[in-house]
C-alpha cells in the first residue's frame, strides 16, 4: 500500500469536512424546520388551548395580534376568564355544538404544510415588507373537537407568517366541503 503525501492527506481531509458541513446543515435546516414550522405553530396552538396555557398560545399569534389578545385577556379579567368566553363563544348555548358538553378537547392531526410563493412582497393583497414577513406557509389540518356528549372533525386551513425567524398564525378558516358532521359521543 503506497503511503500518502502530506498534500493528499490534505486534501482528503477537507473534502471530509466539506461532506460533514453539508451533512450538518442539511440535518440542522430538516430539524429546524421540524421544530419551529408553521406545522409546529399548528400544534402548539391547539395544545394551548387545551391546557389554558396562555403565554404558548398568544405566542402563536403574529406579534400585534399578541398585544390585542393581552389587553382582551385583561379587560375579561385574566387569562382563565378569556379561555371561558371563548369556549362559550364557541360551544354555548346559542352555538351549533351547544351538545358537546363538558370538558371539551381540541386535537390536531393530518398536517398538510405547503410553502407559498410571495411576489413583490405581496401575498393575497397584504404588503409582507412593512409587516416584515419572510415567508408565508399554508398547513391544512383536520381537527376534531370532542367533549363529554359529541364530536366532530373539520378540516382547517391556517396560513402562517414566518417574521424573524419565527412562524406565527395569521389566519385560519374551515376548508369548505371538508367539514364532517358531529357525531355522538359513545
Amino acid at each position: 500500500m503506497k503511503k500518502l503525501s502530506p498534500k493528499a492527506k490534505k486534501i482528503i481531509a477537507a473534502v471530509v469536512l466539506v461532506v460533514l458541513a453539508i451533512i450538518v446543515t442539511v440535518t440542522a435546516t430538516f430539524a429546524l424546520q421540524h421544530v419551529s414550522g408553521p406545522a409546529r405553530v399548528v400544534k402548539t396552538f391547539f395544545t394551548s388551548f387545551n391546557d389554558r396555557d396562555f403565554d404558548a398560545f398568544c405566542g402563536c399569534y403574529m406579534p400585534s395580534d399578541q398585544v390585542l389578545l393581552k389587553e382582551a385577556a385583561e379587560k375579561l379579567g385574566g387569562s382563565e376568564a378569556f379561555f371561558e368566553k371563548n369556549q362559550q363563544s364557541m360551544f354555548g348555548d346559542d352555538t351549533p355544538y351547544s351538545d358537546f358538553g363538558d370538558d371539551i378537547r381540541l386535537s390536531v392531526s393530518d398536517l398538510d404544510t405547503e410553502g407559498q410563493t410571495i411576489e413583490n412582497n405581496m401575498y393575497n393583497g397584504l404588503n409582507l415588507a412593512e409587516m416584515k414577513v419572510t415567508a408565508v406557509s399554508t398547513v391544512d389540518c383536520t381537527v376534531t373537537t370532542k367533549g363529554s356528549g359529541n364530536q366532530a372533525e373539520e378540516r382547517l386551513r391556517v396560513v402562517c407568517f414566518k417574521i424573524s425567524g419565527k412562524w406565527y398564525i395569521y389566519t385560519m378558516a374551515a376548508i369548505p366541503d371538508q367539514t364532517v358532521s358531529p357525531t355522538d359521543v359513545q
